[in-house]
């Protein structure tokens, strides 16, 4: 019987050749075809069948491997962090840029694990990067704390993806007692799973995490390689920021508790500016500082920088009405006191300095 040989398209050779660096990632055992002792003949002409059907079955096998690589790269997805400070607006425009139906987004993710983040940081920041890490890989099994956190109707009004969730979740309310056997908790759950796994960008928003280099074990880690992680750094005025959290608590702050938390809030906000200015090496290239205000004043400059930045092709984003709403932005200036204004200025002179904030006391 007359053995039929495999001829072997040059071009196949080439891109063989161009992987290279994928066989050894796969460890095999198998011999490289073109060995150092010389060439044998053309590729394009056919072989004596009996001295190449081994390196026949090997080339197949590696043309086989190279396709599935190729494969899998063409699902690679990009993965968006919004990193902010409380009451700093991240979560508005996590929303305004999520407005694309393939953007899957999830707001303060992590809020329900603000107490343990606080007062039990051991034990609180582990758990938050774990969280993050689930969320990444489209994970929702067994986290009735978070399904319950994305439930209500805060939550779910800043995410077009969730106002998409299932009928159930709609009559949830904070008093609901969620299990791992609610039907509704089991549903919403399955839900987001197959939200997150058909969606072309992941989008989360945090404004718990204290430092940027927190993110450093989520995009160092083996187990997320398949995804592109990125940070996206919302900062807005100080004076604001400070001014609505001490709107925010039972009393308004002032003098040294004010101070104090001016000073707390800006050499945070110092920190994670400076790391994004000169980034180590698994941050450089992935990150990007937007303010709120610049934004605001020239949004179409701003689209620009952020589509590029995220690769996207179209050139707008959801309705900036929203952001507008939060045009606390410059209540500041009419509410606060000139001497409230005077002492967050001073405590925050250098962070309003490194971002171009004009002083005004």
């Amino acid at each position: 019987m007359i053995r039929q040989c495999l001829v072997i398209p040059a071009a196949m050779l080439a891109m063989l050749i161009t992987a290279r660096f994928f066989y050894h990632s796969m460890k095999t055992s198998t011999k490289v075809l073109l060995k150092s002792n010389g060439p044998r003949g053309n590729l394009n002409e056919p072989q004596n069948c009996d001295e190449k059907e081994y390196d026949a079955r090997e080339m197949r096998l590696r043309i086989d491997l190279v396709k599935k690589y190729t494969k899998e790269r063409s699902f690679f997805r990009e993965a968006v962090v919004i990193f902010g400070t409380p009451d700093g607006s991240s979560e508005v425009f996590g929303s305004i840029i999520s407005s694309d139906a393939k953007v899957f987004y999830l707001p303060k993710v992590l809020n329900k694990l603000s107490y343990y983040m606080k007062h039990e940081p051991t034990i609180g920041f582990p758990l938050a990067t774990a969280l993050i890490e689930e969320v990444l890989k489209c994970n929702f099994e067994e986290k009735e704390f978070l399904l319950h956190h994305l439930m209500q109707d805060k939550t779910r009004n800043l995410s077009r993806t969730l106002l998409g969730a299932p009928e159930c979740v709609a009559k949830e309310r904070y008093g609901a007692t969620l299990t791992a056997n609610n039907r509704c908790t089991k549903a919403f759950s399955d839900w987001l799973a197959t939200e997150c796994d058909q969606s072309d960008q992941l989008l989360i928003q945090t404004d718990q995490l204290k430092s940027i280099l927190s993110l450093q074990v989520l995009m160092t880690v083996p187990k997320l390689r398949s995804l592109s992680i990125r940070v996206v750094h919302v900062v807005r005025d100080p004076r604001a920021v400070i001014h609505d959290i001490s709107k925010s608590v039972t009393k308004e702050l002032s003098g040294e508790e004010l101070g104090l938390t001016s000073y707390r809030i800006c050499a945070q906000m110092m920190l994670n500016v400076k790391t994004g200015e000169n980034p180590p090496n698994w941050l450089e290239g992935r990150y990007l500082l937007v303010k709120i205000e610049d934004f605001l004043n020239n949004p179409k400059r701003e689209l620009a920088k952020l589509n590029e930045f995220l690769k996207r092709r179209n050139n707008s984003f959801g309705n900036l009405e929203s952001l507008f709403r939060v045009q606390k932005a410059q209540k500041w200036r009419s509410e606060m006191s000139p001497e409230s204004v005077r002492l967050v200025e001073e405590k925050c002179g250098k962070v309003l300095a490194l971002l171009r904030y004009k002083k005004v006391a």
